[in-house]
């Protein structure tokens, strides 16, 4: 691998890797998945059987996290089910369409089609998301969720706090560079929203009490919207045992949805996989 890849590119090691792949691939169907992941015994059994049946040109599929040590694992695993939630429901009514890496499938012919990587190539992260949407660019209405609890992939959640901003950070910088700009209105709106919360309770001190009900108001909705997607999407996973943490996790939540996507919108370098990216 190492000598398909100049020492000029710093950026899409992960692309380049990918698409040599692709190259150097003889089948018609070609799935991903991270090095860090673990998957099922009949993970790829049940991808190729909805690509058999139904042809899409894009399938994406759940990834979980597994194995949590403590309260702030168990916190990710429950925000990234919510996210699967998201990313499937997206997909299905065609207004957000999102997906990960881990887990993904579409034809080489369709790859070769969207012309791979290119045009999204100096990104350093977006081999999921990006080309998802330039290929739902000319087929937009097959693109397919596999909505299979057997089908989904497992990896593990970030141990530390650096880490995780880290990921977090590196997803929210990308969504600068979708095609579908309406995913990035929506991300932005929600932020917003959050951003919203804080500053209504402070604006109660100034201006009294009807601010501090609509502070109150605005957790109440973001709460219910929470459990309702996330008791939904863990009882699908059979991870219900997390909804335990949900009134723990809804303070990580409001927090890290601020701080990251303020972050998302200001950092020009993070780290990943042990390097410095843009």
């Amino acid at each position: 691998m190492a000598d398909n890849i100049s020492i000029d590119e710093t950026q899409s090691f992960k692309k380049i890797a990918i698409d040599t792949g692709i190259k150097k691939a003889t089948g018609e169907l070609i799935v991903t998945t991270d090095a860090d992941c673990i998957a099922q015994p009949n993970w790829l059994r049940f991808i190729a059987s909805i690509y058999e049946t139904q042809q899409p040109k894009f399938i994406a599929a759940p990834v979980n996290f597994h194995r949590e040590q403590n309260d702030f694992e168990r916190f990710q695993s429950l925000d990234f089910i919510g996210m699967m939630g998201v990313t499937g429901s997206g997909i299905y009514t065609k207004i957000m369409r999102m997906c990960n890496g881990a887990n993904l499938a579409y034809p080489k012919t369709i790859f070769q089609e969207v012309k791979g990587f290119q045009g999204i190539d100096n990104h350093a992260s977006g081999d999921d998301m990006m080309l998802m949407q330039k290929i739902a660019k000319i087929y937009p209405n097959e693109i397919i969720y596999l909505k299979n609890q057997a089908a989904t992939i497992f990896t593990t959640a970030k141990p530390t706090l650096k880490s995780f901003i880290n990921q977090r950070v590196r997803w929210s910088t990308k969504s600068k560079g979708y095609e579908e700009k309406q995913v990035t209105l929506i991300l932005i709106g929600v932020w917003l929203f959050c951003v919203s919360i804080p500053f209504t309770f402070l604006a109660a001190l100034f201006f009294g009490k009807v601010w501090l009900l609509l502070g109150f108001g605005q957790l109440i909705i973001k709460s219910i919207v929470d459990y309702r997607l996330l008791k939904t999407t863990s009882t699908f996973f059979n991870r219900s045992d997390l909804m335990r943490t949900f009134w723990k996790s809804s303070m990580y939540h409001l927090v890290y949805i601020i701080g990251v996507g303020f972050l998302g919108g200001i950092v020009k370098k993070y780290e990943w996989k042990g390097r410095m990216v843009k």
